[in-house]
């Protein structure tokens, strides 16, 4: 079949992917930005604010393994933000004790987590410059995918909020040995460090000002020199906050609302997309 995707963030990468095995795929992107491309890029299988291991971790951790490139193995601390949180990560590392190890009382090393460049994962698709604005414009295509995050509601009916999340890329030091999470999470990346993420609802914030002091309550020891950037982008959740893989009509579907789990399950989703796609 000929397949038309749009959109060029996760859930597209891995659309085109899995489809492009036995059909003729053709990506659109109407260059509206990716929230997927100012991901920091952190995978990892215990999300959330209790480190429960997510539903279908391992297999969505395999697959996206095998599909992304470049990363790198580094592990991940998280820290709890409160006493209740500190029970919640105790508990699982006596869930999961070969995966999670208990530093202190309240904090928690997982030695699988990777960090992905995203912006050179999806440095890839090759993609056609043009901007969707109804479907009938896709009339000669077998089957359209739409992977377009929070744009997706603009061309079917589906029901999607946005959330604005910025991230800064500083300099200073010293640098943690791996990413810590709590709160916020820093990432050490290529000399520099990604702090992120703000969670935007209503009027946009300050990143500077909302992320710099909780930087300082993450990691006390160190000592901002430079912000270099400021990147921003816009999360497509849905009513129930789960994925959303979904049939609109003979010839369409829709791919969104992954959320902070895209680089965990854009692959594993990818892959049931394609299976079902007849």
């Amino acid at each position: 079949m000929k397949i038309a995707i749009i959109g060029a963030g996760f859930a597209a990468k891995a659309s085109a992917h899995y489809l492009s095995k036995n059909h003729e795929v053709v990506i659109f992107d109407g260059g509206k930005g990716s929230a997927s491309t100012v991901a920091a890029g952190l995978l990892h299988k215990f999300i959330g604010m209790h480190s429960r291991k997510c539903r279908f971790a391992d297999e969505a951790l395999k697959l996206s393994l095998e599909l992304i490139e470049p990363k790198v193995k580094t592990g991940l601390i998280r820290k709890a933000q409160s006493p209740e949180q500190a029970k919640w990560f105790q508990l699982a590392a006596k869930t999961y004790p070969d995966e999670i190890e208990l530093i202190d009382s309240d904090t928690i090393y997982i030695d699988e987590a990777w960090v992905v460049d995203c912006p050179k994962y999806l440095a890839d698709l090759q993609t056609v410059n043009k901007e969707i604005i109804s479907l009938d414009e896709l009339k000669e295509f077998d089957r359209v995918v739409i992977a377009a995050g929070v744009h997706s509601m603009n061309l079917c009916e589906v029901k999607l909020s946005s959330v604005r999340g910025q991230l800064l890329i500083v300099s200073g030091g010293p640098m943690p040995k791996c990413p810590v999470s709590s709160q916020i999470y820093a990432i050490p990346h290529q000399g520099k460090l990604i702090v992120g993420s703000t969670y935007e609802r209503g009027e946009k914030l300050d990143a500077k000002e909302e992320l710099l002091p909780k930087l300082n309550r993450l990691l006390p020891d160190f000592e901002v020199g430079e912000v270099f950037e400021v990147k921003e982008g816009y999360r497509a959740n849905t009513p129930d906050r789960m994925p959303m893989v979904k049939q609109v009509d003979e010839r369409t579907w829709v791919f969104t609302g992954l959320g902070s789990k895209g680089l965990l399950y854009h692959a594993y989703f990818g892959k049931l997309l394609a299976e079902s796609l007849m």
